[in-house]
């Protein structure tokens, strides 16, 4: 939950740092680009303020 929103998350790959990441991003469809993939540390939405992760399989 953020800010009383239910957001989920799509964790996709591991990538050795910022710049592979960045760069698969870019390769992904333009439709799911445009609609906001960024790409972000696991250690930093671990430690934000209300994270809640569940794991979905």
């Amino acid at each position: 939950m953020i800010n009383g929103s239910q957001v989920y998350t799509l964790l996709l790959g591991h990538y050795s740092n910022h710049d592979q990441a960045k760069a698969a991003l870019e390769l992904l469809p333009q439709a799911i680009q445009q609609n906001g993939a960024f790409v972000r540390n696991f250690y930093e939405i671990e430690h934000t303020r209300s994270p809640q992760l569940k794991q979905l399989q």
